[in-house]
C-alpha cells in the first residue's frame, strides 16, 4: 500500500513505511513511476548510516542512482542536525 511520496525525484519515489513506527530509524519504500517497487531504504548498523536494499532484477540508470544517492544524503543530514539539537 502506497502512502503519499516523501520525497520526489524524476523516475522514482521515496515512500515512508508507515509501519516501522516503533524503531529509531525510518525505512523507505522505492518505487518507479508508475510502476512496481524497486527496493527499500533503511538503517544499516554496520555501516551507522542509511542504505539502498534493490529487490533482485531491477535495474537502474545513472539518473536513478544519483537520485537514491542524494535522498541518502538528505536523510543523513537530517540525522545529524537532529542529534545536534
Amino acid at each position: 500500500m502506497r502512502t503519499q511520496a516523501v520525497n520526489d525525484a524524476r523516475w522514482i519515489e521515496f515512500v515512508r513505511d508507515p509501519s516501522f513506527t516503533n524503531h529509531k530509524t525510518d525505512r523507505w519504500f522505492i518505487y518507479a513511476k508508475g510502476g512496481g517497487q524497486l527496493g527499500h531504504i533503511q538503517w544499516y548498523g554496520a555501516w551507522r548510516r542509511y542504505a539502498f536494499f534493490p529487490l533482485g532484477d531491477t535495474l537502474f540508470e545513472a539518473t536513478c542512482l544519483r537520485d537514491i544517492a542524494t535522498f541518502l544524503d538528505g536523510q543523513m543530514d537530517q540525522r545529524r542536525n537532529a542529534k545536534k539539537r
